[in-house]
């Protein structure tokens, strides 16, 4: 066989082999532990000379009032780890109508020795002290994204061993918002519809890397939020979540079977 023959034939068996990794069904996969979730907020508010932002200026003494109120009883502890949870529960149910998967329930997943121990072993001193506040998106107990990301194959294969699970996952999201400035009673505030881009990365067990990644953005709220608000506010939550759901639905949309 020729040099150039046996060449070409190698680039087609790799190029044959990059194509059906390329075109793995994600409704194949069955059972997938979650153990990896996160995100990131990248929405602040602009502050111009029109005097955008100046209803939210004058708001702020009542809400710090409000805020050191929440730090003093543990509600604003408690609010923040339920968005979290709730950000969870949007991607995990999301995750099963889209390519029927059946997630490990956040409560199980936390509960099972094996996971507990991983969480206890991969997470640093700094995001244990930061948990139950919602650090990142990731609810107590529950694995960050970067540090899931960094995990070797053989804790990958040990955990899915002892969970009973051929498959795990890793959810990141990013929400985000331009500023629409608008004007309450004549002065101006800032206001954003957030949107949502999310990205799932599957591991397999036996697999060194990721057999199937899937993204999607999700289109903007009808509804708007304060920019640059920190913890959501009540009723900016449900906002949130159905940003993170708007990005689901487009998802199980982009990753539809094809007729």
């Amino acid at each position: 066989m020729s040099k150039v023959l046996s060449i070409a034939l190698s680039s087609l068996v790799a190029s044959n082999a990059w194509a059906a990794k390329e075109t793995v069904d994600p409704r194949s996969f069955g059972d997938v532990v979650l153990f990896g979730f996160g995100g990131t907020l990248e929405i602040e508010a602009t502050q111009t000379t029109s005097g955008v932002g100046a209803v939210d200026a004058a708001a702020s003494i009542e809400e710090s009032v409000v805020a050191v109120q929440g730090l003093s009883d543990g509600s604003t502890k408690s609010a923040a780890e339920q968005q979290s949870i709730d950000a969870f529960e949007t991607v995990e149910s999301g995750l099963e109508v889209a390519f029927g998967w059946a997630v490990t329930d956040l409560d199980a997943m936390v509960a099972d020795p094996a996971y507990a121990a991983m969480w206890d072993a991969k997470t640093p001193a700094i995001n244990k002290k930061m948990s139950g506040w919602g650090s990142g998106m990731a609810p107590t107990g529950v694995l960050y994204k970067d540090l899931a990301t960094t995990l070797k194959q053989a804790d990958r294969d040990a955990l899915m061993d002892a969970m009973g699970v051929q498959y795990i996952a890793v959810a990141s999201l990013t929400i985000s918002g331009d500023d629409q400035g608008v004007s309450i009673g004549g002065v101006g505030t800032s206001r954003v519809k957030p949107q949502t881009f999310t990205s799932i990365t599957v591991f397999q067990r036996g697999e060194k890397k990721a057999v199937w990644r899937g993204s999607a953005q999700g289109k903007k709220t009808e509804d708007a939020i304060k920019a640059d608000f920190g913890q959501a506010a009540e009723g900016e939550s449900a906002i949130i979540l159905q940003s993170i759901q708007n990005s689901m639905d487009k998802l199980a949309e982009k990753y539809a079977p094809e007729a």
